[in-house]
């Protein structure tokens, strides 16, 4: 994630990376704490461990949940963080669907020698078994670039909310992100069962 997730997610390229890697670091640590984690493994041509091709970092998410707490977090993480809470604050999900929980992430990545064999979409269908297991029938995250956006789309992801980058500006209407090559965010969700 450290690796590839920050530097292939659309926001993430026009911001301070080292906060972002030391900032996620920890809360990709404290998610894994959920269990719900997945991977894709291949076996190790030179023996050993499997190699991980491809991971999604899943969370539980509850009505009750406080996700305040931004004000210790250096300015990239904390920007990105206040876009997505905000954005999901927007889309609604537990009142849309009629649920007091569901499947978060907080990231998915494909290591690059592994693009191109439809792990993104094995690893966000898998969601649907999670979401079985565990009984929560919603998943619902952000979705940041147009690949993404078409991966989800046909894994039967529903757009919630979309917020165009170019509208993304600080007080002073300055873009929040510079040179971004993606359009826009998108909140999307689907019902697992």
């Amino acid at each position: 994630m450290c690796t590839f997730f920050v530097a292939d997610e659309p926001m993430c390229k026009c911001l301070n990376r080292k906060e972002l890697v030391d900032t996620y670091q920890h809360q990709w640590k404290e998610y894994l704490q959920h269990g719900l984690a997945i991977g894709a493994f291949t076996e190790n041509p030179d023996g050993g461990k499997p190699v991980m091709a491809a991971v999604n970092v899943l969370k539980f998410c509850q009505i009750d949940d406080d996700m305040v707490f931004t004000e210790s977090m250096p300015p990239s993480p904390k920007l990105m963080w206040d876009i997505t809470i905000d954005l999901t604050k927007k889309a609604q999900v537990y009142e849309k669907y009629g649920v007091d929980r569901y499947i978060g992430a907080f990231g998915l990545s494909v290591h690059p020698e592994y693009r191109g064999v439809a792990l993104g979409g094995h690893l966000l269908r898998t969601r649907v078994d999670i979401g079985r297991e565990y009984k929560i029938p919603v998943t619902s995250t952000i979705f940041s670039s147009p690949i993404a956006q078409k991966l989800a789309e046909r894994c039967g992801f529903e757009t919630l909310v979309e917020q165009k980058y170019e509208d993304m500006v600080d007080e002073k209407g300055n873009p929040l992100f510079r040179g971004i090559k993606s359009e826009s965010a998108k909140i999307m969700a689907r019902r697992l069962y």
